[in-house]
Order: structure tokens, then C-alpha cells, then sequence
């Protein structure tokens, strides 16, 4: 209780002290105490305060390149550092790079990196640590292949003197810096050893790294806490620390904002519909809603019956009704997806509009597919009379993951369609995942604005499992367009290329494109710079770190 009483007592406090010093006849120079400016205060940054804030995914690592869910990312991203990375408005900016030079041909990029940097432990960061990182992932025992693919033109890292590293390319690279966004810098120091692979290093539970932040506590499936770094190279945050606790249901985690638990809430549809409205949220809190550059897909297994068959997946696009689903579910807050490119994007077909629901053409696909209703059931059967059945794996504990399947599986069942829901805990749904154990299987990724990561959703999977090509579909003019999107320089073949996969994308139907999400959160009103971005609210720089209470504000511990 002494927490939530705090802020209100201080500002009594400094109110009344304000009132009392602007009456008083005493004067500076006789050792009075000037008056309290209380409006000044409030504008003025200051240090302390925190952010409390849930945990929706379980940490099983934070090493910088081998981590792979968002909230793995998130705090990855305050406590690291990559060369450059994406402010708010997409633009790229130096981290710890000061400055690069690319040459004319674009097979080579020399950076200039910031001098005096160091690490968490102390240790100085240098070039070596760039090039080790590097180095890393073209290592073939750290089993990185899906970065490597990524960054196949990349012939060599080169360093120049202590502060400087030069990346020499292949062939001309029209991404380049895509190479270098968000590939945060590994301490050389810490993981060149032979006593650990890059896997198992203890770091990976306590990183090192040059961010904002640090690591203090790591609580697993419970708590983890950032503190500060006072020896940050761009000065220490505002902020104390940031405090990350772990998720309940969304109902629970909306009534431990209110007593004050959380600071800053990602809210659903529902609430931010019926909830933000209270008097008590509208006091304290401010709403945010924004696009961010990610969707959500159900990508079919295009190697097997049912799916196999391109009839078979049109029929289900027709049968989605994903218009509906976003007025009924989301109260229209979300964008009905139609390719894996965002609207946001110059890069997205505007040509492409949701597929309308149509129960008529649904069947025709599926009759032409050699399914049909032999005896009667209601329910559509192949030629042998197997029942036509879909097992569309998702995951447990996100309301997405829960609610889309089962309107589509009603949706389905007009048409004759048994759609069954395999829902699962994160680890199974993962191992099923990257074994194709499925029919169809509902995802979602968060993108960036560059084309370049079509590559990857193309390419085929390391033996890892992971990467955006889930489903293992190829296409061979696909094929030939994605090499062709890496060489080409000239902005109107981009687009072109661009559209004629999310064409092909959209004729073929290997995924049926869900939404593109809105960004729903809840702040607490003193917070001050607090921005969002299409790549979301904490993971733009420097971003958080700029983030401040006004001393009359802040809470304490």
C-alpha cells in the first residue's frame, strides 16, 4: 500500500511546500528554501521509477543469436546492441556503429564503431567481438543455418584496426544493411571457448551484453528484471528498471493493472472495446493502438492429402470468413491479411482483397477435388469413402491461437468439413511444428520493412526446424523471383517482384493469411516519451531508454 499512497502524498507534499514558500517574505540570500516549481518538475526528465510489465512467452534463452521467440527478442534488444537498428520511423540509425561507408558497388561496407563502449562485466566491446559474432553463424557447429541462408552473399568480415570491420560481399548486395539491423553483438570474450558450445554457455542465462540494461534476476516461467546501465554509451536510462512478470489470463492480468501490479498492459480486443472506458482506466492510464509489422497465418501442409490439393485450400480461404471473424472477435481493431508482405509496406499488392465468404464455390472446390457426401452424414468423403479431415495444429494460452480455429471449424462443417483442433502446450506445439505433424498449423511472425526476409519464407528449413518456411512449400518461379529480388537494384523491378509472389501467393493459397494485429496496450499516465512503432513499443531505438517519470510522479519502491 505504501507504493500505490506514494505518489499522491509527494505531490500533496510539494503542492503545499509550493504554497507556503510563494507567501514567504524570506528571501534567497537570508538561506530560505526556494519554492518548489511544480509544473517545471513535471517536465523536466528524471532519473528512477520502473516499468512493470507482463511475460506472455516463456524465456528458454536470451543468447543474442540463437534466441527465437518475441519476448526473447524484447529483452534481448535491452540488454544488447547491434551496429544499427530502426527508430520509430523506420529509418536506420547508428547503435554501436558511430557511422559506415558502402562502396558504389555494394560489395562492401566499413563501420566506424563507438570507442569506449564496454560490456556488462566491464570488458571493453572491439571489432573482434563483431567479427566473432560474425563468425558464428557460418560456424556449422552452432547450427545456425537459417541466418546463414539469410546471409549467403556475405563472403568475409575483415577487421580494419580496433574500431573499425569491414564486410565484404560476394556479389552486389542491394540489402546490405539488413545484414546488420537487430544482430546483436555477442561478447568474444565470454563465448569463444572451447569448454561450451554456443548453446550451452551459462552466459545464455546470464548475458552479457553492452544495452541499456542488464540482467539481474531470471526467475524462470516467474520474473525477470532489468536494471539500468549506468555505464551505458549514450548515458544511463532514466528508468531504474524494467520488470517483466509472468502472464496469467487476461482478465487476471487487467485486474492486477488496475491495483497498480502492472505499469504497462498489451490488452485484447474485448477490453480495449468494453474496458479502457472506465473511469478509472481513463484516469490513469493512456490507450495505445497501433499496426505493427506482423501477421498471422495457418500454413497447410502442402505435402499430404487433404492439402495437397490447391482445390482443397481455395475452398477453405472461401470458407474463412475472415471479414466476420474481425467484426465478430475483434470489433473490425484488426486488418484481414492477404499476403505476408504488411500494408504498411510500399511493397504490399493493394490489388488483393480477402476472399468472400462463399459456401457454393467452397463445395464445387471440394467436389472437383473428389469429395462428396457418399452416404448421407452431411459430411464430405473421398473416393474410397475416407472422411475429408483437417488437423490444424495452434498453440495453447493466446486467445488467436484459440478462437480462430474454432470458427473456422464451424465454418468447415457447413461445407461438410471435419476440422479438427490439436491444441498444445508451446514445447509440443514447437516439436510438431518442425515435423510437419500437421495439416494445417496457425503462426504468426513479426516482419521488417524490407522484402529481404521473403527469403528466408522461401528457402528451404535448416535440420534445425526453424525458420519462416515452416511448411517446406516451394515454388519454382517463386524461386527464380526471390534470387532475383537479391540482385536487383532498381525500385520498380523490387515492386514488381513483389507483387507477382504475393499473386502467386494468393492463386496458389500454400497459407491462408489471417490478420495483420493491432497493437492494443495500456500505459500508465506518467510515463513521458513513451512512442510506439510498427515494430512495437519497446523495440525501437533508443527507444525505452529515453523513456522518463517526472520526479513528482514516479513511484517508489
Amino acid at each position: 500500500m505504501v507504493k500505490r499512497f506514494f505518489v499522491l502524498i509527494l505531490l500533496i507534499i510539494l503542492v503545499s511546500c509550493g504554497k507556503s514558500e510563494k507567501t514567504s517574505n524570506l528571501s534567497a540570500s537570508s538561506g530560505a528554501i526556494k519554492p518548489v516549481d511544480i509544473e517545471s518538475l513535471l517536465k523536466k526528465p528524471a532519473y528512477g521509477d520502473s516499468i512493470v510489465t507482463p511475460l506472455a512467452d516463456d524465456i528458454f534463452t536470451l543468447n543474442f543469436l540463437t534466441y527465437r521467440n518475441a519476448n526473447e527478442g524484447e529483452i534481448i534488444y535491452l540488454i544488447s546492441d547491434s551496429l544499427v537498428s530502426y527508430n520509430n520511423k523506420l529509418e536506420v540509425v547508428p547503435r554501436l556503429a558511430r557511422n559506415w561507408k558502402v562502396n558504389k558497388d555494394h560489395t562492401s561496407i566499413v563501420f566506424h564503431l563507438r570507442r569506449g563502449v564496454k560490456f556488462s562485466d566491464g570488458v571493453e566491446f572491439t571489432s573482434k567481438d563483431v567479427k566473432f559474432t560474425y563468425d558464428c553463424i557460418f560456424d556449422p557447429a552452432n547450427d545456425l543455418e537459417d541466418i546463414a541462408k539469410i546471409m549467403n552473399n556475405l563472403k568475409k568480415v575483415r577487421i580494419i584496426d580496433k574500431y573499425t570491420v569491414e564486410f565484404l560481399f560476394k556479389k552486389p548486395e542491394p540489402f546490405i544493411m539488413d545484414y546488420f539491423i537487430d544482430y546483436y553483438i555477442l561478447p568474444e570474450h565470454i563465448y569463444n571457448t572451447k569448454k561450451y558450445t554456443l548453446k550451452n554457455n551459462p552466459a545464455n542465462k546470464m548475458p552479457v551484453g553492452t544495452g541499456p540494461f542488464k540482467l539481474v534476476k531470471w526467475i524462470k516461467d516467474r520474473e525477470i528484471v532489468l536494471e539500468a546501465n549506468k555505464d551505458y554509451f549514450l548515458g544511463r536510462p532514466y528508468l531504474d528498471r524494467i520488470v517483466y512478470l509472468k502472464s496469467g489470463s487476461m482478465s487476471v492480468d487487467f485486474e492486477r493493472l488496475k491495483k497498480g501490479e502492472f505499469d504497462i498492459l498489451p490488452i485484447d480486443t474485448t477490453i480495449y472495446k468494453f474496458k479502457t472506458g472506465l473511469p478509472e482506466i481513463e484516469k490513469n492510464f493512456d490507450k495505445y493502438r497501433y499496426y505493427v509489422l506482423a501477421f498471422y497465418y495457418i500454413a497447410w501442409n502442402v505435402h499430404k492429402k487433404p492439402m495437397k490439393d490447391r482445390n482443397v485450400r481455395l475452398a477453405i480461404a472461401y470458407l474463412s470468413d475472415l471479414q466476420r471473424f474481425n467484426r465478430l472477435a475483434f470489433f473490425g481493431l484488426f486488418k484481414v491479411a492477404v499476403s505476408p508482405i504488411h500494408p504498411q509496406s510500399k511493397f504490399f499488392n493493394k490489388n488483393l482483397t480477402p476472399f468472400p465468404f462463399d459456401l457454393k464455390k467452397a463445395r464445387q472446390l471440394l467436389n472437383g477435388a473428389g469429395y462428396m457426401d457418399s452416404n448421407g452424414d452431411g459430411y464430405l468423403e473421398d473416393k474410397d469413402g475416407k472422411p475429408l479431415t483437417i488437423r490444424l495444429l495452434t498453440r495453447s494460452g493466446l486467445s488467436i491461437y484459440n478462437r480462430v480455429p474454432v470458427f473456422l471449424q464451424e465454418n468447415c462443417k457447413k461445407a461438410g468439413v471435419k476440422l479438427i483442433i490439436d491444441c498444445e502446450e508451446p514445447g509440443v506445439f514447437n516439436k510438431k511444428m518442425a515435423s510437419l505433424d500437421y495439416d494445417g498449423v496457425l503462426f504468426g511472425w513479426m516482419i521488417y520493412p524490407s522484402p529481404s526476409y521473403l527469403v528466408n519464407m522461401f528457402s528451404k528449413p535448416s535440420k534445425n526446424g526453424y525458420s519462416m518456411n515452416m511448411n517446406r512449400y516451394y515454388n519454382s518461379e517463386i524461386d527464380g523471383l526471390i534470387k532475383k529480388l537479391n540482385t536487383t537494384f532498381d525500385p520498380e523491378v523490387r515492386l514488381n517482384i513483389c507483387f507477382r509472389i504475393q499473386d502467386i501467393l494468393y492463386r496458389e493459397q500454400p497459407y491462408l493469411f489471417l490478420f495483420y494485429p493491432s497493437a492494443l496496450v495500456l500505459a500508465h499516465k506518467r510515463y513521458r516519451n513513451l512512442k510506439p512503432s510498427p515494430l512495437g513499443m519497446f523495440k525501437w531505438y533508443p527507444g525505452i531508454a529515453r523513456v522518463y517519470v517526472p520526479l513528482p510522479l514516479q513511484k517508489k519502491n
